[in-house]
């Protein structure tokens, strides 16, 4: 429990703001000799700041069944695909899977998001729904039908359904997935 709060006060300081710290020469006659020509010299140097990513396509971090269980939770909590998929790419690198599925293990028994990540998802709001690669699309199919034509109709609404859980890189690493739940068999079972 401690590593997950430990965790959210990571998540909250790189959502809150910017790194701050001096740059340049403690000499300032270095500095004068050291300046360049250019109006760089007159415009202040921002600090770095960390921000959400708005965005759908930063590979995860997580693996596979951590990654589908939170964005599973996340979205059948009533959050849109394109904001868990943004918060989970947020959380890449401040949390840990453990920790990770400790949030989605909060979340399916209270239904409410620790404070952290319900900020992320706010913020991440107006994420554009993740998008398959078709290339990896196609794979998923092929995988899923196994040619048989009578599976092209629930391969495809698996797909469909695979967009809400899966993120776009972990794509063929799902379809041949058999310890991952919901699997890609148990999608198509629902299609049927």
């Amino acid at each position: 429990m401690a590593a997950v709060l430990i965790a959210m006060a990571l998540v909250v300081s790189a959502c809150s703001g910017g790194v701050s710290g001096g740059s340049g020469s403690a000499d300032p006659e270095a500095a004068v000799t050291e300046a360049p020509t250019t109006t760089e010299a007159i415009a202040p140097t921002t600090p770095p700041t960390t921000t959400i990513p708005t965005t759908t396509t930063v590979p995860p971090t997580f693996p596979l069944a951590a990654s589908v269980a939170f964005l599973g939770a996340c979205t059948a909590g009533g959050s849109g695909a394109g904001a868990c998929s943004c918060a989970l790419s947020a959380s890449a690198g401040l949390l840990s899977p453990l920790d990770l599925r400790a949030l989605e293990d909060s979340f399916s028994a209270t239904g409410e998001w620790p404070e952290v990540l319900a900020d992320e998802l706010a913020a991440c709001r107006s994420a554009p729904p993740p998008r398959f690669d078709p290339v990896d699309e196609a794979l998923f199919l092929a995988t899923c039908t196994q040619g048989s034509s009578r599976l092209d109709d629930p391969c495809s609404c698996a797909l469909s359904m695979a967009e809400q859980i899966v993120p776009p890189a972990l794509l063929v690493e799902y379809s041949e997935a058999r310890d991952v739940s919901p699997s890609m068999v148990d999608l198509v079972n629902e299609c049927i």
